[in-house]
């Protein structure tokens, strides 16, 4: 096992081998770490803590090994295995982001410090996001998501992401729902965004 917090905070150690041995990887065991480039996660390792990754701002890759029962990644990103759970984004990734549409949750804290993070696409499929999901994205600076009916989120969700000059995104004819919505009604920006016809509420993917 690694337990909770085992290397937070280790601002100048350069790089960390997790060999086959380890089978745990505690919450918040490498957070906070800033000189971590990537990480591998071994095919043993059967589960991962909250906070794990978070806020490491180098790291800008997470791979999951062939054969891992119970975790994937995608173009750096943390995903549980069949790609449901969006767990980590990596601080230290540049630019835009779509979720993919087969995530239905977004773990708590998993964009959080992505201060590189300009730019994040939210489809309808996600039902859950967890608390703190996007704090501290300073750089965010649009939100496009597809729900005709604005999903509850906690409080803090968009913690110190500035709101100006943040714009959010909406569906035709969805404005004034999320001009009410809790935690939505916060962005003082809030447009319609054009979406691809497949994306649009009430239009089949298939």
């Amino acid at each position: 096992r690694i337990g909770d917090s085992a290397f937070a905070s280790c601002h100048s150690l350069a790089s960390v081998n997790i060999p086959h041995s380890v089978t745990w990887i505690g919450d918040s065991a490498f957070a906070g770490w800033h000189s971590l480039a990537s990480v591998n996660i071994p095919h043993s390792v059967t589960w991962i803590g909250r906070e794990a990754f978070s806020s490491c701002s180098s790291l800008a890759s997470i791979t999951v090994e062939a054969g891992n029962p119970n975790y994937s990644s995608d173009n750096g990103v943390l995903f549980n295995k069949d790609k449901t759970v969006l767990m980590q984004y990596p601080a230290g990734k540049t630019g835009e982001y779509t979720i993919p549409h087969s995530v239905r949750k977004i773990e708590h804290y998993a964009f959080a410090g992505c201060r590189r993070l300009t730019s994040v696409a939210i489809p309808r499929s996600v039902t859950r996001i967890g608390e703190f999901v996007f704090s501290n994205c300073r750089n965010l600076t649009d939100v496009t998501v597809e729900w005709a009916t604005p999903l509850p989120v906690p409080p803090y969700v968009f913690n110190n992401v500035p709101r100006p000059p943040s714009t959010l995104h909406v569906p035709p004819g969805t404005q004034a729902l999320y001009k009410a919505a809790d935690v939505w009604k916060r962005f003082e920006m809030i447009r319609t965004a054009q979406l691809p016809p497949a994306t649009r509420p009430g239009v089949s993917n298939y």
